[in-house]
């Protein structure tokens, strides 16, 4: 397994913090987001064989803190000079290394379980009932500001949606994604590059797709309001 992290963000809805710190190195519960994740990758049952962080905005002070951090797997920056989407990144990357499945996280979101859950979920669904690729959902009590779906009692996604006025449903997209190394060699045949990942593959019902519904914590930290909301929650976890 592969992991790749979508770093590079401007974090426009958390300035003034962003100001001064790039998105994924905002603080909840004393530890930047990107640290979170990383630990949660730390502590997988399966171990990555590498681990790939695009960055931009302010890219000098995370590669910096990329530098300092020490775990079983190398970490290998992606530098763009210009933000190319998530659909971007993850082709760019998938050209040149098709040989593995690949988990694909968005930095900027905080999820309390581990990731072992997820995973075991992945592969059963990939291994044993021939899906494609499967995405971590959450409820939210935002949906019209997220990704929704519409899944089948065994998580086959039958509809998704992403951010529409009255959405049909609250399971939201939580923008972590598992691909099997097949699925992955297909797109590279089938498309010439992609922009955005959940408006060209899950919107577009492209593959068949599982989602994993986790009854954790899980919070989008778009915005300032969601990032108080998750550092109070935090702070009552361990009162």
């Amino acid at each position: 397994m592969r992991v790749l992290i979508l770093a590079a963000g401007f974090g426009t809805r958390l300035r003034p913090l962003t100001e001064t710190t790039p998105k994924c190195l905002v603080t909840i519960g004393e530890k930047p987001m990107l640290k979170h994740w990383l630990e949660k990758i730390d502590n997988c049952e399966i171990n990555p064989s590498e681990v790939f962080v695009n960055l931009h905005y302010k890219k000098e002070l995370v590669e910096n803190f990329i530098k300092q951090q020490k775990y079983k797997f190398p970490i290998i920056p992606i530098i763009e000079e210009e933000l190319i989407g998530t659909g971007g990144t993850f082709f760019n990357l998938i050209k040149h290394r098709d040989n593995k499945n690949l988990l694909v996280i968005h930095c900027d979101n905080y999820y309390e379980e581990d990731l072992d859950n997820f995973l075991k979920f992945s592969l059963e669904k990939i291994n044993c009932y021939n899906f494609d690729m499967s995405i971590l959902a959450f409820r939210t009590d935002e949906p019209e500001n997220c990704g929704t779906m519409l899944i089948k009692d065994d998580g086959e996604v039958l509809q998704f949606e992403e951010k529409v006025r009255n959405p049909k449903t609250n399971l939201a997209n939580g923008a972590v994604y598992f691909f099997s190394s097949k699925y992955i060699k297909s797109l590279k045949k089938e498309f010439t590059g992609l922009k955005d990942i959940a408006r060209d593959l899950l919107a577009n019902k492209h593959g068949k797709i599982a989602a994993f519904e986790t009854q954790s914590y899980f919070c989008d930290i778009g915005t300032l309001a969601r990032l108080e909301k998750t550092r109070s929650h935090l702070t009552e976890q361990f009162q």
